[in-house]
């Protein structure tokens, strides 16, 4: 299925709301007018972030870098662990819904 967009009504919108949540997860887009203005729209959210094997056990050999064994206190631990350690990946936002 080619994602579309896809123009309703707010009654119309009420009323088959379990079919345009379906369109979405297809991928498609629904923007819902009132008395014709357009007043929402309906769109998927981005797949959360999600990291490969690869990537997380790079990251666990990172991490475990960065910490030091002996007689540290835990506070001296973590204070190192910032200073020292590569931050950690940013996740995406969802998207926000804009007023027409």
């Amino acid at each position: 299925m080619i994602p579309t967009t896809i123009t309703v009504g707010t009654r119309k919108a009420k009323a088959k709301f379990t079919w345009l949540l379906g369109h979405v997860t297809n991928g498609g887009e629904v923007i819902i007018t009132q008395h014709g203005r357009p007043v929402a729209r309906l769109s998927p959210i981005a797949p959360p972030l999600s990291l490969t094997r690869t990537q997380a056990l790079r990251r666990i050999d990172e991490l475990a870098n960065c910490t030091k064994s002996g007689t540290e206190s835990a506070k001296d631990l973590i204070n190192a662990g910032r200073r020292q350690c590569p931050p950690r990946p940013r996740k995406l936002s969802r998207p926000r819904l804009r007023a027409a």
